[in-house]
Order: structure tokens, then sequence, then C-alpha cells
């Protein structure tokens, strides 16, 4: 048997199961929604679950979601089924239930443009716990990170995203079909170089060692432009220049006026990792949230107390980094009332 799937289950609206591909594991296997034998939707099954990674031995990024308010044609009672590539109907299908009131209503797109170490995974999830699963895209290298690029997948699926988040630079709107907006958190840029060096660290990345096995200062790290994390990495973000396109040490005049550029065009607000409360109140006021719990610290680091920067660091990282500074007092002051 080539394919595997399972719908488990149906709640707030919402049915939910995974399908595998044995002979191609790391691929993602697209399946159709029927609604009384009707074909009513399709997507890619790509939502990390890490249950069936335990049962299937895979990466476990093989998981569906179907909002049935956005499929259906009318509410009641009905038979729902999804099918795999092979036409066959997976395990725990037919299944009865009772559709809700059709929900098509357009809704624009929040796009999240998830800068690494601003406490964006916290912000993130904050985020999602007002949105159906179905309706959010995890554009990440890992879990729960899909398998598959943005443009990747089905328009259609990609039509029913409210919340896409992700390690992406300016320029995902590209592929949404929908009225979109962007939101995006930023960080003093001496805490977020001084946090994205020790996470190096603590990850055991490869730039950070020397050829003797010693780890690299990061005076060293920064003078020799060997990591695109320490080089004004907030600037590479909102200009949406490739990064094999833009090497250590490439930022210059020109990257900087066109990140300020789609900053203007394309983001309402900026956030501020030090007053994140702010961003979260501005966004739940905007889209009309109703959760209004605040975000919780997720992935702070495990870096020891006494492992400060220096005086000579500070310097060091101001110099490097002078258009990250820029664009930070630029949003410090937009931020202002």
């Amino acid at each position: 048997m080539r394919f595997f799937g399972q719908l488990d289950g149906f709640v707030d609206s919402e049915i939910y199961g995974w399908a595998f591909d044995s002979e191609k594991p790391l691929e993602a296997v697209e399946v159709t929604l029927y609604i009384n034998n009707r074909r009513a939707a399709e997507g890619l099954a790509v939502y990390y679950r890490p249950d069936v990674a335990e049962l299937m031995t895979c990466s476990g990024q093989h998981g569906f979601y179907f909002d049935l308010r956005q499929c259906c044609d009318r509410a009641g009672a009905a038979i729902v089924d999804v099918r795999l590539p092979n036409g066959e109907i997976m395990d725990g299908t037919p299944m009865l239930v009772n559709v809700p009131e059709c929900d098509r209503s357009s809704h624009p797109t929040l796009l999240f443009m998830h800068i690494p170490k601003t406490a964006g995974t916290a912000f993130r999830e904050a985020v999602v716990a007002n949105y159906r699963q179905s309706e959010v895209a995890y554009i990440y290298e890992h879990p729960p990170g899909f398998p598959v690029y943005l443009e990747d997948l089905p328009v259609e699926q990609r039509s029913r995203f409210r919340f896409v988040a992700g390690h992406l630079v300016y320029g995902m709107h590209e592929w949404i079909p929908n009225d979109y907006l962007y939101f995006a958190i930023v960080r003093e840029p001496s805490s977020l170089i001084w946090s994205a060096y020790n996470h190096l660290i603590e990850q055991n990345n490869k730039v950070v060692f020397a050829a003797d096995g010693s780890v690299r200062s990061l005076e060293e790290m920064l003078e020799s432009r060997i990591a695109a994390e320490l080089d004004n990495v907030m600037v590479r973000y909102f200009s949406g220049v490739d990064g094999r396109n833009l090497p250590v040490g490439a930022v210059d005049h020109d990257v900087y006026d066109l990140a300020l550029r789609n900053l203007e065009q394309a983001f309402p607000y900026v956030g501020m990792q030090e007053r994140i409360q702010d961003a979260y109140e501005y966004l739940q006021k905007r889209f009309g949230w109703t959760r209004s719990a605040p975000p919780q610290m997720m992935n702070a680091g495990s870096y020891p107390s006494a492992a400060r920067e220096s005086r000579q660091d500070e310097k060091l990282m101001r110099h490097f980094n002078i258009w990250d500074i820029m664009l930070y007092e630029h949003v410090c002051i937009r931020a202002q009332p």
C-alpha cells in the first residue's frame, strides 16, 4: 500500500486528519474533501502532527484541516469524506457531521514577517489562538513549518489562510491571492545581535567555531563578516532582497532605502519587542480578536547571566549594524502617539 490516511475528527467547524505517501515520505500529499459526495475543497497535508511522526516514523508534517464553513453550500447534516490521490476514501470516512452556517466572507490575510530573536515565537502563538488551524500557515524550515514553500501550495488552499507566519523576508504577499497586511516585531539592535550570537553558540552552529574547535568571540564574528544573522538582519528582512544576492557586509544605503519604503507602504504597524503588549493590543483592535491574553515569552535562551557583552562588543555591534540602528530608530519615532 502506498497511501495511508486517517480522518480523525470534527471540532469547531473543522475536520482534521493526516495523509502519508510511503513511496515519497518527504513530499506532501494532496487530499480532496467531499461533502455529500460532491467535491468541496482540496489542499496539501502539511501541518505538523507529532503523533503521526511517531506512528509512521516520518517528519510528521502530514496533517490537514478543512473549515467546513468555507467549503459548504448550506448548513445542516452532511456526509463528508476525504480522498487520497489515488481516489481511495481514507480511514475514518465517511463521517456524518452537522455543518455550521456557511461563511465565505473575505478578510485580509495577516502576514507576520518573523524576524529571528524578537520574541516572535511567543507572539505567533498568541496570535494563532485567534484563528482556526486551517486559517494558519507556518512557513519555517523546521516544524511546525510546512514541508513546502508557500508558493507550492494550491491557490485554493492559500486563499483560505488568514494568518501566515514565517522567517520570510518581505515579498510573501506575492503568493497570497487575498488582500493582506504585513506585520513585524523589531528589537533594539545590540540586544538582537547579542541574542543571535549566543543562539548560534547554543545551537552548535559551525560558523562560530574556529579551526581549533574554540568558539569565536563576538568581535571576531563581526569583524570577519561570516554570519548574516549578525549583519543588519532587520533591514535584510524589510528590504526583501534575497540573501543570496546580499552577502554579509553588502547592506548599503540603497538596501536601507528599499527596506524603509517597504515598511512605510506595507506595514501599517511595526511592533517592538520592548513593547510587545502594545503590538498585540493594536492587532487585537484591528482584527477584532476576542482573546486578550498577553503573549508569553518563549525560546528566551539559556545563556549564562555572566556572559554579557563588553563595551567593546557594544561599540562593534553598533558599527557593523548601523543600518539596523537607523531602522529601529525610525520605528521608535513612528510608534510615538
